[in-house]
């Protein structure tokens, strides 16, 4: 197109006189005329400049007018042209717009010819104007339907007659692969399922009988694969015949984010309604919309009874203005984390919860609802009252020792001593002092190593003097182990001070120390095992038992002695957790629930809680978590197997289960030995560890003296005499359970 706004006319004219007539006239009317005096010149300056329209006579010099719309046409450069002749030659005509000249005009002087050139030019450049359009619209239709997001398609009886890009690769197949596609093969394009509903609308559509425009069903690729697709279609006429014109759209990921959705609702909802902590769905103006079944069985209401109440209905009166406080802390930050707060059972209880919330707000940053869950602490602070008496038994057995014991921090800063302890040191008050001021110079380098060694989790033994106010000289054996708190954080540590007097003595003394210690260890094992024992009196006797039976079997299994001495303590103290499970399920007759069950099944983890802040020279506190795993991973808590359980966990397994079934139960009488060697021998290499079996069925069978019925806690090297095998009375068919304890 001329850069100039005048239209642009070159004008291929062997006579002089006619194409100067012809700038003329054409000037006067607004034109910008070029002349040309034959048909190479003519080229030329077309190619060299630009024009809009190009006027060919066709009788040239060089180059005849056919002849240059054969050239220009040929190199792409052909405006729209208008053929000039003096003939009325129709075969020129003919081919004149074969070559693609838009018009052929006849010199004829007579007619007027320079009178219509106006005119034919305006027609001309409007033919010009509405191919441009057409072509436009042309490449607009084509660039969005290749380039749309949708899949278009049109169906005109059974087979694919037009499809866009987007459909082929959304198949999986090249666009001519399915244009030759048969009607079958189009109609197995849609899911077997689904094809009675996809072609049924098709069909309705095509008769024009009422059928639902917009519609969902799932196609098959190429490769097989299935896609979900959303279709919308409509009846059209194609080259005459009746057809469908299809958009569809994959909407696979959204059909899979909403399976997920649904999914993840259903999981909320089993979750909700499973969790074992109370949990409240509420409004924002604290009104109950939901409650799981764990608050309504503690509570002991109906669902329908909460739903519609407001949440401060289940709090104690004395705790109404603190709940209060939280539901207004609650809905200015959206959460609320970990509170203490009463709440008041249906029949009065009382119970102790930690009450922990939070907001779920809208895309406008409005609270829609709100989740609170409610951890119940009741039996927790029974279990803090019995762990401070634990403690303060820990506190009278270090008085009264007779070697000297203290605790230091992580600064080195003395916290807690003995009496023995302040008689070493020579002071009376050695709290807050540290403890490297108490020795010279050399001696603090001693301490200064070994501490470092506690700070790295590790214990050690070591001597070490020091020399009191008085300037008496001491010469010590110290004990030192770290202290961890239940995140595993070293915060201190203890020393057990043991004075040696002669040096010639020390290997003896140093065997005493050692002997002491173990026997403070079995001290404070069998105290604690009375603290549980003494909650439930039909299994007094049941951890010594078990320790007794399991170094029984240690040794057979000619375990070295140390190591059949920590099964000892770890027999002792494996049911410690129970102080985590409410008394009256320990002594509940029949068969529990599922709910109690859970509770019981706690008991090993909160044994592992409670043992794993003291350093025992053995892996007590983890033999006390798995001693309920079994071989085939049956067991509890972590569904443990095989090698993954310690060999100390194994012992305890089979020495639980032997003395357990022996000894009456509140929901069952004793089972005979008999029994109990029957269930071992059955559960052999399956959920018990096979060696273990069978050492204990030599301990049993009288290889080693053991009587079951008869326990030591005060050696710790319990006497063991021959058993009876005697079948129990109790018959076969009223046997609740064969093996395990509560």
């Amino acid at each position: 197109m001329a850069t100039s706004n005048r239209i642009r006319i070159l004008y291929i004219e062997d006579d002089p006189g006619l194409a100067r007539l012809m700038q003329k006239r054409l000037g006067k009317a607004g034109y910008i005329v070029d002349i040309a005096a034959d048909g190479a010149e003519g080229i030329a300056k077309y190619e060299a400049d630009s024009y809009d329209i190009l006027f060919v006579d066709q009788s040239l010099p060089v180059y005849d007018g056919l002849e240059v719309l054969r050239i220009l046409g040929s190199r792409g450069l052909l405006p729209p042209t208008i053929m000039i002749t003096g003939t009325g030659d129709e075969h020129v005509a003919v081919e004149a717009m074969k070559l693609g000249a838009y018009d052929y005009i006849v010199k004829d002087t007579a007619a007027g010819y320079l009178e219509l050139l106006p005119s034919v030019i305006a027609k001309v450049l409007q033919q010009r104007r509405a191919l441009k359009e057409k072509q436009r619209a042309e490449e607009a239709y084509q660039a969005v339907v290749e380039h749309s997001l949708q899949g278009l398609h049109i169906l005109q009886e059974g087979r694919e007659v037009f499809v866009n890009s987007t459909y082929a690769k959304m198949l999986g197949y090249t666009e001519e692969e399915l244009l030759a596609l048969s009607p079958k093969q189009v109609r197995n394009l849609v899911h077997p399922d689904d094809q009675e509903l996809a072609w049924g609308h098709v069909q309705d559509r095509i008769e024009e009988r009422p059928a639902r425009q917009h519609y969902e069903f799932r196609v098959i690729r190429k490769d097989g694969s299935v896609r979900w697709v959303e279709t919308f279609a409509s009846r059209i006429e194609y080259q005459g015949r009746p057809a469908l014109q299809v958009a569809m759209i994959d909407i696979t990921e959204r059909k899979e984010a909403e399976n997920s959705l649904r999914e993840n609702e259903e999981r909320f909802r089993q979750f909700f309604e499973n969790e074992p902590e109370y949990c409240y769905m509420i409004s924002p103006e604290g009104i109950i919309l939901d409650v799981n079944n764990a608050a309504l069985e503690t509570l002991g209401y109906k669902k329908k009874e909460l739903i519609g109440k407001p949440l401060e209905s289940i709090y104690s009166p004395e705790s109404l203005p603190k709940a209060k406080e939280l539901f207004a802390q609650w809905k200015e930050t959206g959460s609320v984390k970990d509170q203490e707060i009463r709440i008041v059972t249906k029949d009065g209880t009382r119970r102790t919860i930690l009450l922990s919330a939070s907001a779920v707000r809208g895309e406008d940053g409005k609270i829609l609802y709100g989740m609170s869950i409610q951890r119940d602490i009741t039996e927790h602070e029974w279990i803090k009252e019995t762990l401070q008496k634990t403690e303060e038994l820990l506190r009278v057995i270090s008085e009264g020792a007779s070697d000297g014991f203290l605790y230091i921090d992580k600064e080195g800063i003395i916290i807690v001593t003995n009496e023995r302890m302040k008689a070493i040191l020579g002071d009376r008050q050695p709290e807050g002092k540290p403890l490297s001021a108490f020795f010279d110079e050399e001696n603090q380098r001693i301490l200064a190593q070994n501490l470092k060694v506690r700070w790295e989790g590790k214990g050690s033994v070591y001597e070490i003097v020091l020399k009191d106010k008085a300037g008496r000289r001491h010469d010590l054996l110290v004990s030192g182990t770290p202290y961890q708190d239940k995140q595993g954080v070293i915060q201190g540590a203890f020393g057990i001070y043991h004075e040696v007097t002669d040096e010639r003595e020390s290997a003896r003394i140093l065997s005493e120390h050692k002997e002491a210690l173990k026997n403070s260890f079995f001290g404070i094992a069998e105290a604690l095992s009375k603290v549980i024992e003494d909650r439930d009196p039909y299994t007094s006797g049941h951890s010594a038992g078990v320790a007794g039976l399991a170094e029984a079997i240690a040794r057979t299994m000619g375990l070295p002695e140390d190591h059949v001495t920590g099964i000892y303590i770890t027999g002792v103290l494996h049911d410690i957790g129970k102080m985590a499970v409410p008394v009256e399920i320990l002594v509940k007759p029949g068969r529990l629930s599922d709910m109690e069950m859970s509770l019981i099944h706690i008991h090993p983890q909160a044994g592992y809680e409670i043992l794993r802040g003291i350093e025992f020279p053995w892996p007590v506190a983890q033999a006390a978590l798995q001693h309920h795993e079994r071989m085939d991973g049956s067991g509890y808590p972590q569904k443990l197997r095989g090698d993954e359980i310690s060999l100390e966990a194994r012992i305890l397994a089979v020495a639980d289960v032997v003395d357990a079934m022996m000894h009456h139960r509140p929901y069952r009488p004793a089972f005979s030995l008999r029994d109990a060697v029957e269930e071992i021998k059955k559960g052999r290499g399956r959920i018990y560890h096979p060696q273990v079996v069978d050492a204990c069925l030599e301990v049993l069978e009288g290889k080693e003296p053991f009587v079951i019925s008869e326990y030591s806690t005060i050696s710790t090297s319990p006497q063991f005499r021959r058993g009876s095998m005697n079948s129990s009375a109790l018959p076969t068919t009223t046997r609740m359970r064969s093996s395990g304890t509560r």
